[in-house]
């Protein structure tokens, strides 16, 4: 989809591996960004201390009173490059931002790229970010992978890690926490 960057489908030896295949609102993998998870009340302070309401913007995703997931998954994306070499088949995005707005203004500023790779039948996500602003900034970019499981198979998930933090994200109980933590 040229929205979110989002792949919709991926095959190994035929067989799909992403949930809800072709679906853009849904399943897949998806792009997240300038930050992951949700802003209380829709806002945040900048890193020169200047508060900034998103909460009224028409394309900002709100849950339960908060922002959800960046702007990311809600702007189109152009490619940029496209090609094949020695790790892979690949092809390259950015973001497309309109000037002249709040997010179109910031994200030239903080420049995004994207490189999905595949290779002996993997698929590797390579995201960039580069500060372009003369100040510092604050960001986080991120992925939601949504895969396909057949019915009663067992998935593990490792996110090798010294901290778990847990604000306004509901999550189900975690099997192995990091120890220290809650």
């Amino acid at each position: 989809s040229p929205y979110g960057a989002k792949v919709g489908s991926f095959k190994v030896n035929g067989e799909e591996t992403l949930y809800n295949p072709g679906d853009v609102s849904w399943g897949g993998i998806t792009q997240l960004g300038p930050w992951v998870g949700r802003l209380k009340d829709g806002r945040f302070k900048t890193l020169n201390g200047q508060e900034r309401d998103i909460s009224k913007l028409s394309f900002i995703q709100m849950l339960d009173g908060h922002a959800l997931n960046g702007v990311l998954m809600r702007v189109p994306w152009e490619m940029v490059e496209q090609g094949q070499g020695p790790e892979g088949s690949f092809i390259r995005l950015e973001p497309e931002l309109e000037a002249g707005t709040f997010w179109g203004d910031y994200l030239k500023a903080v420049h995004f790229s994207l490189t999905y790779r595949i290779k002996d039948g993997r698929l590797s996500i390579e995201q960039e970010v580069q500060n372009h602003s003369g100040t510092s900034q604050s960001v986080s970019f991120g992925v939601h992978l949504v895969f396909s499981t057949q019915e009663n198979e067992e998935w593990a998930l490792t996110i090798p890690g010294t901290r778990y933090v847990n604000k306004l994200v509901p999550t189900d109980t975690l099997s192995n926490p990091v120890q220290g933590t809650r």
